[in-house]
C-alpha cells in the first residue's frame, strides 16, 4: 500500500477533500502575520501537515510551506477575489470578509430560467433523463463549472473539458487511483475500531 507522503500530491488532495475524507484536517495557523491567514487553511493528512492551504473563499488548494514560501502567492489569490468586490486585501491591510463571499446569489428568476432550458434542451438533445440533474455526478460537475468560471471569468468549453479518450485513459485513473489509496488507508485503520463489516454486492449476467 502506497505511504501517506507518496499520495500527497496537489491532486490527491483534491480528491480526498471533494470526498470529504476524514484524513484532510483544516488548520488555521498559516503565517500570523499575514493579513490573509483567515482566507487559507493549513491542511493535515493524516495527522501530517502538508505543503498546501485550502482557500475558504472558493476552495482552492495552493502550495505553500511555512519555512520555504512566503504568503505573496496567498495575497495574489485573495487579491483576485478582492479585485471582483472592488476591494484590496494586501493595498488596504485589511482582509475582506469571508462572509461577503458566502451569501446566497441574487440571481434574477430570467436568469435561472434560461439556465434550466439550456440544461433542458442539453438533456433531451443528448437522449438523457431528466432525473439526471439530480444526481450528484450532474450538480458536483456543475458546481465545479460555476466555480471555475467565478475565479477566472467566462471560459470556453473547449479550454475546459478534455477528450473523452483523455478523460477515460487518463483521468478515471489518476480518480480511481486515488479513491483505491483512500480506502486502502480506511481499511488499515478498521482494524483499531471495535467493529468491522463487510458487505459484498455480487452478481452474474450471462448476456
Amino acid at each position: 500500500m502506497e505511504g501517506p507522503s507518496k499520495i500527497n500530491t496537489k491532486s490527491s488532495i483534491e480528491t480526498l477533500i471533494k470526498l470529504k475524507s476524514a484524513r484532510v484536517k483544516y488548520i488555521d495557523k498559516t503565517d500570523q502575520k499575514s493579513d490573509v491567514r483567515k482566507v487559507f487553511k493549513v491542511l493535515e493528512v493524516d495527522s501530517k501537515q502538508v505543503d498546501f492551504v485550502w482557500c475558504e473563499i472558493c476552495g482552492a488548494v495552493l502550495a505553500w510551506h511555512s519555512q520555504k514560501t512566503g504568503t505573496k502567492s496567498l495575497k495574489s489569490h485573495a487579491d483576485s477575489h478582492s479585485r471582483k468586490r472592488g476591494e484590496s486585501a494586501s493595498g488596504s491591510g485589511l482582509q475582506p470578509k469571508i462572509t461577503a463571499f458566502n451569501k446566497p446569489a441574487n440571481i434574477p428568476k430570467k436568469e435561472v430560467v434560461r439556465v434550466n432550458q439550456v440544461i433542458a434542451r442539453g438533456l433531451a438533445g443528448d437522449l438523457l433523463p431528466f432525473r439526471s440533474v439530480e444526481g450528484i455526478g450532474f450538480q458536483s460537475i456543475c458546481q465545479e463549472m460555476l466555480n471555475l468560471g467565478a475565479k477566472f471569468g467566462p471560459l470556453q468549453v473547449s479550454d475546459v473539458i478534455q477528450s473523452r479518450h483523455t478523460i477515460k485513459r487518463t483521468r478515471l485513473v489518476e480518480v480511481s487511483d486515488e479513491i483505491l489509496a483512500n480506502l486502502k488507508h480506511n481499511i488499515a485503520q478498521a482494524a483499531s475500531f471495535p467493529r468491522i463489516c463487510f458487505t459484498f454486492d455480487l452478481w452474474a449476467d450471462k448476456y
